[in-house]
């Protein structure tokens, strides 16, 4: 049996999964915003690939179960 070669993923977006409730990890600004130390983390790693990151916030308790629906690519919690 001969396999498929497989290929990465070509990333342009990023999406990172947050649980807003664990300052200074992450929290949520006056403004709304995403923040904290996660999110700056998060941000790193998309400035050193390149690509747009987006930070998702899911509700306590739904960060992995979202992640293995693939609502997003990756966890900051």
């Amino acid at each position: 049996m001969r396999l498929a070669p497989t290929y990465a993923k070509d990333w342009t977006v990023i999406r990172f999964g947050v649980d807003s409730s664990y300052a200074p990890s992450e929290s949520k600004a006056p403004d709304g915003n995403l923040v904290g130390l996660e999110i700056d983390f998060g941000s790193a790693i998309c400035a050193q690939l390149k690509v747009k990151c987006v930070s998702m916030e899911s509700p306590r308790g739904s960060v992995i179960p979202g992640l293995k629906a693939r609502k997003f690519d990756g966890i900051l919690s």
